[in-house]
């Protein structure tokens, strides 16, 4: 997954955040969003640690479930995205 996907979803974000005083329950929309934001920066952080993975460190048990964080993530990443699709 490319950085373009994070900075198009953290910019949809800010847009939400900024519009949440407009909202029935904006204390609700702001949580949300929030939410959203820890799910982007875990993937982003996890994707980033698997990258730095070199050398034998590929073909431990450690790295394999760092990898399937990293796409667990990417799919809530993915789907978060989906909400956007107009845009």
């Amino acid at each position: 997954m490319t950085g373009d996907l994070i900075a198009f979803l953290n910019a949809r974000l800010d847009e939400d955040e900024d519009g949440a005083p407009q909202q029935p329950d904006p204390a609700r929309v702001l949580r949300e969003i929030a939410a959203k934001r820890r799910i982007v920066d875990d993937y982003r952080v996890t994707a980033a640690a698997v990258r730095d993975v070199t050398g034998t460190d590929l073909d431990t048990p450690g790295y394999h479930s760092m990898r399937g964080g990293r796409d667990a993530l990417g799919s809530c990443v993915r789907l978060l995205a989906t909400v956007y699709s107009d845009r």
